[in-house]
Formats: structure tokens, C-alpha cells, sequence
């Protein structure tokens, strides 16, 4: 546990700031007769809590990959092709309308693993699937990023660690978008929700 005075100092804040959070609430403390102490976990928490999230170049959605673990931006949608744009350097990958098309053609109802090794996903999976069906240009190991478009646009869904099933017919967006609440703006999920009826009916 640590005192105000050297969560002030580690944060090079005034004590009067430190203080203040916890009379509000922001920032959980204990009092020992009289004594507050911090907890480290506490003040990780309200670190964690104060993160800046990086706002979408216009026109982009934010996605989380298949796992869950990250976050990043694409264009376009699961009907009309996306471009997607990976880590800290935006280095983009896409997938094509009629790659996406076949993809789904191919797995469609079925439940199967996501593939996520780079260069060498499992047998039968969709980063497999993927690698085999790239065109030139396009990079392997795509499969963390469609799989988490795919769901994010309700064509599939998450089972378990490693494993994705691709929808035999028509899931609400919405019930794959309530899996991203503090991920999409009101906008991007009403954008996501068109994009994915407007695929469904094309596909089908």
C-alpha cells in the first residue's frame, strides 16, 4: 500500500488532486485510524480508468480481433470488402468482397478454428482457408481480424478460445454488437448494423 503523499509523487500530481479523488469516489482508499493508504491495485484501476483511447480516422470502425485482446480499424464491410489497418504502424490488410463471399460460402454453419497462426494455421481453419485463397500483395495471418469483423457484423460468433461458428441464417447485428459496448460509437454500431443486413440479404 502507498500513501497520498507518494501517489502524489509517483504521479507528480498535488496531494490536494489525490485527495479529491478519493472524497469522489474516483479512487478507492482505506482509512486506518485515521491513516489512508492506497492500495496499488486501487490506483492501477484509476490509472487504467484515465487511459486516452485513440479516436478512428473518419470513416473507419473500431473492431476488436477474434480474441478479444486488441483493438483495430477497418473500412468497408463484410458485403463490399474490407481494408483493415494493423498495430501502432497502420500497416493495412484486406480482404475482398468475393474472398469474404467464398469464405462464407465455405464455412457457412459450421463450427471450426479461427487459424490464428500466421504462417502456418490449422488444417481446415479459416487462417488456412485464408492464406490459401490470398491473392498477391495480401498478407497472411488475416484470420484474427475477419474473424473479429465477422463478428462484429453478426456473421458469426466467438465459442471458445480458438474456435468461431459461422451463422447457418440471419443474426440480429445487434446481439454481436453488444459484445463491443465502449468499443463503437452510437454511430459506427448503427453503420455496422446496415452493413450486416445489407450482406445478409446479398449472401443469402
Amino acid at each position: 500500500m502507498t500513501t497520498i503523499t507518494d501517489a502524489a509523487r509517483r504521479l507528480s500530481l498535488p496531494e490536494d488532486k489525490i485527495v479529491s479523488w478519493i472524497r469522489n469516489g474516483s479512487l478507492r482508499a482505506l482509512d486506518l485510524d485515521g491513516d489512508i493508504r492506497i492500495r496499488e491495485s486501487d490506483l492501477e484501476a484509476l490509472l487504467e480508468s484515465r487511459v486516452i483511447q485513440p479516436q478512428p480516422v473518419p470513416g473507419r470502425k473500431r473492431c476488436k480481433t477474434f480474441g478479444g485482446e486488441a483493438e483495430f480499424e477497418y473500412e468497408g464491410s463484410v458485403s463490399t470488402g474490407v481494408k483493415f489497418f494493423l498495430g501502432k504502424s497502420g500497416m493495412p490488410g484486406e480482404a475482398t468482397q468475393e474472398q469474404l463471399r467464398e469464405l462464407l460460402a465455405r464455412f457457412v454453419g459450421r463450427t471450426v478454428e479461427i487459424g490464428s497462426h500466421f504462417t502456418q494455421p490449422s488444417a481446415g481453419s479459416i487462417g488456412a482457408w485464408l492464406n490459401d485463397n490470398r491473392t498477391r500483395g495480401q498478407a497472411m495471418g488475416r484470420a484474427v481480424y475477419v474473424g473479429g469483423i465477422l463478428i462484429a457484423e453478426g456473421y458469426a460468433e466467438r465459442v471458445k478460445r480458438g474456435i468461431i461458428r459461422i451463422f447457418p441464417s440471419k443474426r440480429q447485428p445487434s446481439e454481436a454488437l453488444s459484445r463491443l459496448k465502449g468499443v463503437l460509437t452510437a454511430a459506427e454500431a448503427d453503420e455496422m448494423k446496415r452493413d450486416a443486413r445489407a450482406g445478409w440479404a446479398e449472401w443469402r
